[in-house]
C-alpha cells in the first residue's frame, strides 16, 4: 500500500482515481486523476481554496529486488520522485 497526501486547489476539485504504472528499470509512475466538477457544480457553491486529501492506494510491484525510482505526478509541476530500496 502506498499513501497519497495533497492538496486540491478547490472545494469542487475530486481526486477521481490514481493510476500506478510499473516501468522496467524498476520505476512506479503514480499519476493522480483529478476531476475539477462542471459549471453547475461551480455555481452551487465551490470555492477556490486548497482542500486537503489522504489515499492509500494499493501497489502491486513486479518481484524486484534492490533500488526502484518512484515518480509521482503533481498538479504544480514539481513532480514528487523518491528511490526506495526493494527487499
Amino acid at each position: 500500500m502506498m499513501r497519497l497526501k495533497g492538496r486540491l486547489p478547490g472545494s469542487c476539485t475530486r481526486l477521481k482515481e490514481v493510476k500506478v504504472i510499473t516501468r522496467k528499470a524498476n520505476i512506479v509512475e503514480v499519476l493522480p486523476i483529478i476531476d475539477s466538477g462542471s459549471a453547475r457544480d461551480s455555481a452551487a457553491g465551490c470555492f477556490e481554496n486548497f482542500v486537503g486529501f489522504e489515499k492509500e492506494i494499493p501497489v502491486n510491484l513486479p518481484a524486484w529486488k534492490g533500488r526502484a525510482l518512484f515518480h509521482v505526478r503533481s498538479l504544480n509541476g514539481q513532480a514528487l520522485n523518491k528511490v526506495l530500496e526493494l527487499n
